[in-house]
């Protein structure tokens, strides 16, 4: 049976995987964005050149 100090411990390990899995997936999810984006501002840019 687990006290509370290896309850504890597996809560703040748990928490910091969640973090970097989080970290990851939102890396992973913004890059289709980022096509979106890059392609925008660069037909901004060649219409109206500064």
């Amino acid at each position: 049976m687990l006290k509370g100090r290896g309850l504890i411990t597996i809560g703040i390990f748990s928490a910091i995987y969640f973090v970097i899995n989080f970290a990851f997936m939102l890396m992973g999810g913004l890059r289709p964005v980022m096509w979106i984006l890059i392609c925008v501002f660069s037909v901004c840019r060649f219409f109206f050149p500064e």
